[in-house]
């Protein structure tokens, strides 16, 4: 899938993944999520050269 191929790039790189199964309005999505982050600031400094890296067109931060 997409999110096998995304996950596996982001490896290759040293960056450190998970994906997560969820389903949104009856329609079932992966996201592959970029973990390791101490504060939502880090993780808000880092999402951008992981877009830039990664050719993303969107990211997002959340808690978990």
């Amino acid at each position: 899938t997409d999110a096998d191929r995304l996950a596996q790039k982001a490896r290759s790189m040293g960056i450190q993944t998970e994906q997560q199964h969820v389903i949104v309005k009856g329609k079932q999505y992966w996201r592959v999520q970029i973990t390791g982050f101490s504060t939502e600031e880090a993780a808000s400094a880092y999402a951008y050269n992981a877009k830039e890296k990664l050719g993303l067109q969107d990211v997002w931060i959340m808690k978990r």
